[in-house]
Parts: C-alpha cells; structure tokens; sequence
C-alpha cells in the first residue's frame, strides 16, 4: 500500500471567491445598497455575511475572510478605502492604484438593476469554484470478501475506470481511504479516511477537509456502470446556493450520498452530523442548501451499487 497524506495546496485567492467590497462614498450609501444586496440574496434563499473593515487588509483579516466564504453563498465587506480584491466603488474616481469591478455615483444605487448586477456577479463567482473528483474506497468490502475497487473488468479495475471517469469531468481526481491502489495510480492523491469515523461520512468528511475551498463529486468504488452523463446531470444541477446536489432514484425520499455532488460550503453540515453523534450522511437531508431530484431514467443504473458475489455474477 502507498497511502500518502499530501498537504493542501492552499486557498482560493480572494478574487476567486463570491466576495465583493462595498466602499467609498458616504456610510449611509454604502450600509443602505448592503441592504439592498441582502435583502435580494435573502429574496433568493441565499446566505449572506457583511463584514465591516476599518483597518487594511492584512493576513488576519484575509484568513477571516476565507472562512466566512466557506460559510456563506456571498460576503459583502464593508470599507470607505479601496480593498484590494474585487469592489465596487461608490464614488466618481477612486482612491488608489487599484482595479475596480464597478464605479457608481451614490444616486444611481437606488435604481434596483445595480443590485441584480452584482447578485448575478456573486452567482458567477460562486461557480468558479474548482471541482474535484473523490472515490472512496475505505470499505471493508466484507460482503463481497475481497476489495471492490480492485475487482477487474475489461482490463482495468473498478477504480481505474472510476478515476478515468472522473478525470474528464473534473480538474483533478484524488482516492480516500486505506486500500491499496493498482501500479497505474501510484502518483494519484490518497488520503486518509476521517481517524475515528467509519464508514463512506469519514472518506466525505476527509476530502472536504483536505481542500476546504474546492467543491466535490464524490463517487463509490463500487458503482462499475457510473458514467460521465451521471457527473454531467449532477454538474449541471449547480446553483448558487445548493451546497449539496444528491439523487433520489424513485422518488420516494431515499437519497443516494454516494454518487453526489458536494460543494464546500456543505462542510460544516457534515461536521454537525458527526459532532451530533452520527455516522449517516443521508442525514443531510433536509438541511437548508441540500437540493435533492430525480434523475432521468436512462442514468439510474449509474448509482446501483455491487456488494456481494452473486450481485457481481449478475452484472457479469
């Protein structure tokens, strides 16, 4: 087994994420358009922070930043000097050599399409996140007595044709948990299942701490007929504001974690699961942000798992 831990490559930039300064002018304007922008955003069932600045903005004040956008659809900071990322300014020049999304005199924020110009700026900047591919294969396999995901077919394995899968829908595609991995994935990204957790919310959980600003499909080892056009649906279900895309095969209110899409800003609904004692990620649903639907049903066979030997002689 070659299980690495390889440390984060580090965060998004600032101007990566959905957030936006709010500066110049008169407090009075500023404050009444951050009204106005949250209202709209709250009218959208989207979460939104304001954060006031008063001083520059330094490493502490970025890192503030960071986790705010890891918990919220948009974060709007207040400051009467020009920031250094993405602002709109209310003034007719601006302070300082910097670049500026928009530049407004006071009176023209009371016309309502300023405000759905930058909610619509905030929903673009909200998809800009990164997507990663994460196949889990953690499981004790006990059932089927021998490890899914190397399991052979047509030449390659299980989690061969996973990662292949993966890789062409996502920027890059890494594997949590223990098992052992085929010599033609040894440069691939593995790391470590959740300590103290078991089961598919540990290798979740882990993948969602390993990058906390990259967004995930997250797939099975065991899933040998999952296919890009189930990513693709899953991808195109991407909203601002949808924290979690999961299936519901049959309509009938069972979720399906497995083969799912989780942005990152589902994190801290995953931590709450397990800090309330749980090990069950269907426990998400329900939770404010999660989107469920039905996919079509030429793609439901893409979530129908394989756990036994004669499940896998049918499928043969």
């Amino acid at each position: 087994m070659r299980e690495k831990e390889p440390a984060p490559t580090g965060l998004l930039p600032l101007e990566a994420l959905p957030l936006l300064g709010i500066c110049g002018g008169e407090t009075a304007h500023r404050r009444a358009f951050i009204a106005g922008v949250t209202a709209k955003c709250e009218a959208l069932h989207l979460s939104c922070a304001v954060f006031k600045l008063q001083a520059p903005v330094t490493e502490k004040v970025c890192d503030q930043l960071h986790v705010l956008c890891r918990q919220y659809d948009a974060v709007l900071v207040e400051s009467e000097l020009p920031v250094s990322f993405h602002h709109l300014w209310l003034n007719d020049t601006c302070r300082g050599n910097t670049e500026q999304l928009f530049t407004f005199d006071h009176r023209e924020l009371a016309n309502g399409s300023v405000t759905d110009k930058v909610v619509e700026w905030l929903r673009r900047r909200w998809l800009d996140a990164p997507v990663w591919g994460c196949v889990l294969v953690g499981g004790k396999s006990r059932r089927m007595g021998r490890a899914k995901h190397l399991i052979r077919h047509q030449g390659k394995t299980w989690l061969e044709r996973t990662v292949e899968v993966l890789q062409n829908q996502t920027k890059k595609v890494v594997v949590s948990g223990a098992g052992e991995l085929p010599d033609s994935l040894a440069e691939l990204d593995q790391i470590a299942d959740v300590e103290g957790l078991a089961g598919p919310i540990a290798g979740i959980l882990a993948a969602l701490r390993y990058q906390p600003e990259v967004s995930w499909l997250i797939v099975a080892c065991d899933l040998p007929e999952m296919n890009e056009q189930a990513l693709q649906w899953l991808l195109s279900r991407r909203r601002i504001g949808r924290h979690a895309v999961l299936a519901d095969l049959e309509g009938n209110g069972r979720v399906e974690p497995l083969l799912a899409y989780y942005d990152y800003r589902c994190r801290k609904a995953v931590e709450d699961i397990v800090a309330a004692g749980s090990l069950r990620i269907n426990r998400l649903q329900g939770v404010p942000g999660v989107f469920i639907d039905q996919p079509p049903a030429s793609l439901r066979r893409c979530w129908r798992n394989i756990n036994t030997p004669s499940d896998l002689a049918r499928h043969r």
